[in-house]
């Protein structure tokens, strides 16, 4: 489906390379939401080592999650925040759109992607049913690594 944000877009050179990574990170995206829809929902167990491997070990030990709202968090206040909320929201359920991959570092160790972010039944977010445009910068570290979650900028869609 072409959006409007694809016509308003310059066409880009897109090599066999680059659609690998973006899928790769498209994918990731993917899974982190829907370990943390999960775990709102308390699907997995409540478990530390479940919560690092599935969640923590994703992100740069460094990194910044800028909420919709502007609050800047670390990773130890991003994780405490999650952790905390197992099991506290049956009904919610997160789906990505709009995936688009924005640039590759000359070097290939770093990657800009922004996707949108359709939240329901947040309980704990105003409107429960919500939408937010996200721009994350990822270290990469190799072809068959994971993906370090470096920056995740977040912004409210009215």
């Amino acid at each position: 489906m072409v959006t409007e944000r694809d016509q308003a877009t310059p066409a880009r050179h897109v090599t066999e390379t680059t659609l690998d990574l973006e899928s790769r990170l498209r994918l990731e995206v993917e899974t982190a939401h829907s370990f943390i829809a999960a775990w709102f929902r308390g699907e997995p167990p409540r478990d530390q080592h479940v919560f690092r491997d599935q969640f923590t070990s994703r992100f740069a030990a460094d990194m910044i999650n800028v909420q919709p709202a502007g609050k800047a968090l670390t990773l130890d206040e991003l994780v405490q925040s999650i952790y905390a909320g197992h099991g506290a929201n049956s009904g919610f359920a997160i789906a990505i759109h709009d995936f688009h991959l924005l640039h590759q570092s000359a070097d290939g160790g770093m990657a800009t992607a922004t996707y949108i972010e359709a939240q329901t039944g947040a309980m704990h977010t105003v409107p429960a049913d919500n939408r937010r445009i996200s721009t994350v910068v990822f270290a990469l570290t190799g072809q068959h690594d994971p993906p370090v979650w470096v920056h995740l900028h977040e912004t409210a869609i009215k």
